[in-house]
């Protein structure tokens, strides 16, 4: 939600599987219970234009999505404050903007949802981090004083803690008799499945996560370019920002109608420019030959951003 758009309250309870979004009521009772180490209050956000900002709401998330258990979720309630009062937030920031921060910070991924409520005439953010079977959650970067790659951080009653070396260890155990050990080498598949024909102009792209813990920051694009002359190029955008659980995939469709190309033409007497799309370039041959490529980019378990090609060719 952006900072001028009216929040709506959620009309719908919390569901056993936590991934709707949490009523009204459900909000009361949290605040009524006051803290504990599923349920943490914060006054306000987050200053997340800045780095130590970022820092801390990372921590308190990390904390959390180490702590809950697999039938309990944990929140994150901001525009309350330790007195179990609301005093509600001004100009939240999009959830789009939190998952964002998130990913570039935490490694797997954590389950988190980030919605705005009204209550009464006061917004509060409820962020909602559900359990994860590839915990432990750790960081991807530091801060000094306030977030450390190295430890697990989780909530210890009501304040933010670090796992000792043989509780690191116990949850280790716990990970792998779940999920088995992590498959070696490259962690993302991707490719084409399906081939555009002159029956069925459409192509279809598939991306996989091939290991046991969730591989997050996944954008996927496609590039055409026409192969006679590759100044036309076209570049359309299927994934943004996407999470793939373990052993996920998705497919995207692209359609060659969407592809529109742009001619660096202008006329010199009147400056208009011109262009043609994949409709209009001609008969001639090779005049409908295309090269496409499929980019995906994803974040490894020490937060680079990897980035794979496959390529492909075309008789439009």
């Amino acid at each position: 939600m952006s900072a001028t758009s009216k929040p709506t309250t959620a009309s719908a309870s919390l569901a056993p599987d936590h991934k709707r979004p949490v009523s009204e009521s459900f909000l009361k009772n949290l605040i009524g219970a006051g803290e504990s180490d599923r349920v943490e209050f914060k006054r306000e956000w987050y200053d997340l234009q800045h780095k130590e900002g970022k820092a801390l709401l990372v921590k308190d998330v990390l904390a959390l999505a180490n702590t809950i258990g697999q039938d309990t979720p944990g929140f994150l309630l901001v525009g309350v404050n330790d007195e179990r009062r609301v005093v509600g937030v001004k100009g939240p920031p999009d959830p789009e903007t939190v998952s964002s921060i998130i990913a570039a910070y935490v490694q797997p991924p954590p389950n988190i949802q980030c919605r705005h409520h009204m209550l009464g005439d006061s917004v509060v953010s409820a962020l909602t981090i559900s359990w994860s079977p590839a915990r432990p959650h750790h960081a991807l970067r530091d801060h000094p004083g306030v977030l450390a790659r190295n430890v697990v951080y989780v909530r210890r009653d009501r304040t933010v803690g670090t796992l000792t070396l043989p509780e690191i260890e116990v949850m280790m155990r716990e990970k792998d008799a779940r999920l088995g050990p992590i498959i070696g080498g490259e962690p993302v598949q991707c490719g084409f499945v399906e081939k555009a024909d002159s029956g069925r102009g459409v192509l279809i792209a598939r991306v996989t996560n091939v290991t046991t813990d969730p591989i997050g920051g996944v954008d996927l694009m496609i590039d055409v370019r026409n192969a006679r002359n590759p100044e036309l190029f076209y570049r359309g955008r299927k994934l943004g920002n996407a999470t793939l659980q373990a052993g996920e995939s998705r497919e995207v469709e692209f359609g060659l109608g969407e592809i529109q190309f742009y001619l660096a033409r202008f006329d010199g007497l009147t400056g208009d420019r011109t262009w043609a799309s994949i409709r209009n370039l001609g008969a001639h041959v090779g005049d409908r030959w295309l090269d496409v490529t499929l980019h995906v980019d994803y974040r490894d378990r020490d937060g680079f951003i990897r980035h794979l090609e496959r390529r492909m060719t075309l008789d439009a």
